[in-house]
């Protein structure tokens, strides 16, 4: 018997159901003959659910499981007792039937199934939508056909021989509060296997779908394999080996013990392995990452925490803004490795990475700079009257700051030695030096060379421009309004201008970019647009819809064809459509006169008590020399009215002889 801790209180007035409250459909039960119950979330945070175990039981059924938030989907499951579950507006009783508890049995159709106390049974089953209840069981075999789609819920200690499943899905409840023990498993083909809650403890899982825990803690002794593994927040993985083509996907904890192969891999989580983790794709972490073994990626990028024993190496990029502590080696095949921030601690490095920000990088116990891997080689491009040995100031570009150091320089062939400080992202360099009493600026770009040792970069300096001269900066609009160039002394701080604007754009901004200060020379910025798009929208007054026209200001338009009314004629729009889209949204109304049939003479009109033809008037037009007191041969004119046409889409006046 499975039991549970509150009976419920039937509330009459099941009709008033309030947007807080919830609604307990009994699926078949019924207690005080009605079919459902209703309890506030205020109740129900104060008891937990209820239990339907006091109702009447449907036919053919033994007693009362779970709740669920579908009549016949076991994916969403809560125990009595349970919190009200958020934004769930019904739930749905449960209702099990007690099984065989020795032989075999077989489960099909949709519906729950309750093992208590089963030993040495086999279960078997395609059941397309089914619950399956263990409690206190032990299961020789559990065999589900590819039609299946099982939800196990897990209550006390429980054991399975094996598990063999087809092209189907199988999954342990959120509402489990057992264990369950599998001595081996060979689940094959394309099967999901999901996981809600319980305790899974099994030997291999190998899968051709994919696995994904939502929660509940699994214990996999031997490998994990899937087309792709998911480990959501607050589950928790042990295993030996995990295995897949796909995404590997890490937001709560994993332990194994051997080694993870995955087609790419993301951990948000905590992911720690006594051995060698390797991904064809990109290494996203942005967790805690502890690895025995070697670390090899397509690339990497590290925002979290990683520490390894061994090395790591990529074909592609590494980027680092966390902490790093590798004891071998960091390795980019692409020679790029970019340290944006944290602290990165290993016992080699290649190629030097670059550092910027407030990054620290420790090589082999040494800092980057007392390694000797940043300098920095000046080849002058201007003449200092054959001085050597001069005080010159260097400055380096850090993040739009400038930054001055003040350097006795033997000759400007000699190596520049660089403080942490010193970073070179910008390759901007620029150095200020007297001749003649005159300061004047030479600006250069340093480039990065192997020869003769990694992080040796070599700058070719411009000729110099003396400091206080002025320099414009031009801007071309594009079409767009006129700016007003800037003209003003060099290294002096530059306002941007107001955006300029243009009809049928928007502006998105300069390019280049305006600088923060007047640079050495004469610089040209050019205006970049993007172009809006504009509506048509036509009123048809009446008539059949015409779709509204919305594409690129100035574009080709290609005109609608003619709404049609019936007994109307359309005689055009109310506004000229346009050969290209305006540089706004419009709304144009359709045209029409109303059709009227031409008139035609009748006989046995009675007119001065004589029986004669003539012409009857109708809506739309009138009539003129329609009169006479004897027979004899007459005609009638009609003329229409402003805003009608004759039926032959003619609109001269009609004349009707007899």
């Amino acid at each position: 018997m499975i039991s549970f801790a509150a009976l419920f209180e039937y509330t009459e007035d099941a009709d008033a159901v309030a947007t807080n409250d919830i609604i307990f459909d009994l699926n078949g039960g019924s207690i005080g003959g009605q079919s459902s119950f209703v309890k506030t979330v205020g109740e129900l945070n104060a008891t937990g659910l209820p239990d339907a175990s006091g109702s009447v039981i449907p036919s053919g059924k033994d007693e009362f499981v779970v709740w669920s938030e579908h009549p016949t989907d076991y994916s969403k499951l809560y125990n009595a007792g349970d919190p009200a579950p958020p934004n769930v507006a019904t739930l749905y009783a449960v209702w099990g039937k007690y099984t065989a508890t020795s032989g075999s049995i077989n489960i099909t159709g949709t519906g729950c199934h309750i093992l208590n106390g089963a030993t040495g049974i086999t279960v078997s089953g395609s059941g397309s939508a089914s619950l399956l209840v263990l409690n206190n069981s032990t299961l020789n075999n559990l065999q589900l056909l590819s039609s299946a789609n099982v939800t196990i819920l897990l209550q006390n200690e429980n054991q399975i021989g094996s598990i063999s499943v087809g092209a189907s899905t199988i999954r342990l409840s959120s509402a489990s509060t057992g264990d369950i023990y599998i001595n081996s498993s060979n689940i094959w083909g394309s099967s999901s296997f999901i996981v809600d809650g319980g305790n899974l403890d099994i030997d291999k899982i190998s899968l051709g779908g994919p696995v994904i825990l939502n929660g509940g803690i699994v214990n996999v002794r031997g490998a994990l394999q899937g087309s792709s593994v998911t480990i959501k927040e607050g589950a928790v993985l042990y295993g030996n080996s995990i295995y897949t083509s796909g995404a590997l996907e890490i937001n709560g904890s994993v332990t194994v013990t051997g080694m993870t192969n995955a087609g790419s891999i993301t951990i948000n989580g905590t992911f720690s392995s006594d051995s060698n983790l390797y991904t064809g794709g990109k290494l996203t972490i942005n967790g805690n990452v502890t690895i025995a073994g070697k670390t090899e990626a397509g690339s990497v990028s590290i925002n979290g925490t990683f520490n390894s024993n061994s090395f790591v190496y990529t074909t592609g990029k590494i980027t680092i803004d966390g902490d790093v502590t590798v004891a071998e080696l960091i390795q980019s095949g692409s020679n790029s490795i970019i340290v944006e921030g944290g602290t990165v601690v290993a016992g080699s490095v290649y190629p030097s990475p670059t550092v910027t920000g407030s990054a620290v990088v420790v090589i082999n116990g040494k800092d980057i700079v007392e390694s000797g891997w940043k300098y920095i080689e000046i080849i002058p491009g201007f003449d200092t009257d054959g001085t050597s040995g001069i005080n010159v100031t260097f400055q380096f570009i850090l993040n739009s700051e400038i930054y001055d150091r003040t350097l006795s320089l033997p000759e400007f062939t000699s190596r520049i030695n660089l403080d942490p400080n010193s970073d070179l992202s910008s390759n901007q360099i620029e150095i200020r030096y007297f001749r003649g009493g005159t300061e004047y600026v030479s600006m250069g770009t340093a480039v990065s060379v192997s020869t003769p040792a990694p992080g040796y970069y070599v700058v070719n300096m411009t000729e110099g421009v003396p400091v206080n001269a002025q320099y414009t900066i031009s801007f071309d609009s594009d079409g767009g309004s006129s700016v007003s160039s800037i003209t003003q002394d060099y290294g002096t701080a530059v306002t941007a201008p107001a955006a300029p604007t243009k009809t049928g754009y928007t502006f998105a901004g300069w390019y280049p970019a305006v600088p923060a200060t007047m640079p050495a020379g004469n610089v040209t910025i050019v205006a970049q647009w993007t172009v809006n798009q504009y509506t048509i929208t036509f009123d048809s007054a009446g008539g059949s819809a015409v779709t509204a026209i919305t594409q690129d200001y100035g574009t080709a338009i290609t005109p609608p064809a003619d709404p049609t009314w019936v007994g109307h004629y359309f005689v055009g729009w109310d506004t000229e459509l346009p050969m290209t889209m305006p540089a706004e949204n419009m709304t144009i109304t359709a045209v029409w006169k109303t059709k009227v049939d031409i008139p035609v003479a009748v006989s046995g009109l009675v007119y001065n008590g004589l029986q004669q033809t003539g012409v009857v008037a109708a809506t739309g037009y009138t009539l003129t020399g329609n009169t006479g007191t004897v027979a004899g041969s007459y005609s009638a004119t009609a003329t229409l009215y402003a805003g009608y046409i004759w039926s032959d889409e003619t609109e001269i006046d009609k004349t009707i002889p007899w």
